[in-house]
């Protein structure tokens, strides 16, 4: 009696199937893709929003006044001291300043409680594998940022930051209500930038502006083009900011630049704002929300929305 054996799949056929496969895919991998890209997009949507909401309760427990990132200049100056362990004292409040961000006084609001007060009212060091050993504020890190996490085993705390606060306005004590002429809805309060760029790393805990003074960290802000006025030397690497006088109003302190759309990373430029998607730049303004500003939006409108009393009119479409 005979019996049918089924052929065995000759290797053309087996050519033919894994082709196909490979065309699929090559076909499903660029729409998971972009699926993942969407759901990194609003993610960090969410995270902006909450970073706005945050700094509206943060203005409603402290009299309407607005966080902000200290000057380098009006900090307390450290004390020669012998003692050893933590900071007391004057040093105490040094340590404290050297560390007083938006970012980081907004830490209670987004249930970072413990966090704030160890670093921020016990001033221990935020360096300490007992302390940050592995922690992230996940709320300042983008999901679509392509710069990665500087974190090592040194220095396990990871507190970079995707998001910075706009120095024309988070840099001075500012009233919620009264102190934004421009309107909240029309002013810039936190945008995205590359955690580390160019060799920086925008930090959670430091005010230092000109991150070669500080071991490549720099503070978590942009638009500000002034690290120290009590040094006279010149910074090239100094933030784009706006210049509000002259005609037309609001251009930029360098050329016709607003921010770098989704740069590769040895192209990153550290003074501007860099969108971590090709859709365009996501920014929070002051009333909260959260807009999604165009690649060809025209310099003098850019830097209007980062002005707080620059006394511009946008264009209820920019």
């Amino acid at each position: 009696m005979r019996t049918n054996k089924r052929p065995a799949m000759t290797l053309i056929e087996l050519i033919v199937v894994v082709a196909i496969l490979a065309i699929l895919i090559g076909l499903l991998l660029p729409a998971v893709q972009k699926v993942r890209e969407a759901a990194g997009f609003m993610s960090g949507q969410n995270r902006l929003r909450q970073m706005g909401v945050a700094t509206h309760n943060f203005s409603s427990a402290h009299a309407d006044i607005l966080p902000r990132t200290m000057t380098d200049w009006e900090r307390t100056p450290f004390v020669p001291t012998s003692s050893n362990g933590f900071p007391t004292g004057q040093n105490l409040l040094a340590a404290i300043d050297r560390r007083r961000t938006v970012h980081s006084e907004l830490l209670p609001f987004i249930e970072q409680d413990s966090l704030f007060r160890v670093v921020m009212v016990e001033g221990r060091g935020v360096d300490s594998k007992k302390i940050g050993g592995g922690v992230k504020v996940g709320m300042y890190q983008n999901p679509l940022d392509p710069s990665g996490y500087p974190a090592s085993a040194k220095n396990p705390a990871d507190y970079s930051c995707s998001y910075v606060s706009n120095a024309q306005v988070l840099s001075m004590r500012r009233s919620l209500t009264s102190g934004i002429s421009d309107g909240l809805s029309n002013t810039i309060f936190f945008s995205e930038h590359y955690r580390v760029c160019s060799g920086s790393e925008f930090y959670l805990f430091t005010i230092i502006r000109d991150p070669r003074r500080f071991n490549g960290v720099t503070a978590p802000t942009f638009a500000d083009a002034n690290y120290s006025p009590r040094s006279t030397e010149s910074f090239p690497d100094a933030d784009y900011a706006p210049i509000t006088s002259g005609n037309p109003r609001s251009t930029t302190s360098i050329d016709g630049s607003t921010f770098q759309n989704k740069p590769i990373l040895k192209e990153c430029d550290v003074r501007l704002p860099n969108a971590a998607s090709t859709r365009g730049l996501q920014a929070c303004m002051g009333d909260g929300s959260v807009r999604t500003i165009r690649v060809d939006v025209a310099p003098t409108v850019f830097w209007a929305a980062v002005t707080p009393n620059g006394g511009e009119v946008l264009a209820s479409d920019w």
